[in-house]
């Protein structure tokens, strides 16, 4: 597969702005998921959208694995505010061999 182009991601974060719940909006990341590849820019903008912790978390766990460029992970980092959200993130990051 590719990454998801502009347009797409454009389209993926309408999508996730539309739903008002968090579970709504983690299901339209994981559909997305299931047939798309990302960078990892594209994912600090997908979970720039979902807006707490615990579904930053979530949607990273849906993502990591279809990660292109997860060499570039530690940009990832950024996308948490809180050290125990960083740490989680990269135990995220390693299961997945980044």
């Amino acid at each position: 597969g590719r990454p998801c182009g502009g347009e797409e991601l454009r389209a993926l974060e309408h999508a996730i702005d539309n739903e008002g719940f968090s579970a709504n909006k983690l299901t339209v990341v994981e559909q997305a998921a299931a047939t798309r590849l990302f960078r990892v820019e594209q994912v600090k903008t997908i979970l720039s959208h979902l807006s707490f912790s615990a579904d930053k978390l979530r949607g990273l766990e849906l993502l990591a694995p279809r990660l292109v460029d997860g060499r570039d992970s530690f940009a990832i980092y950024e996308a948490f505010s809180f050290s125990a959200d960083k740490q989680r993130a990269r135990e995220i990051m390693r299961r997945n061999g980044y």
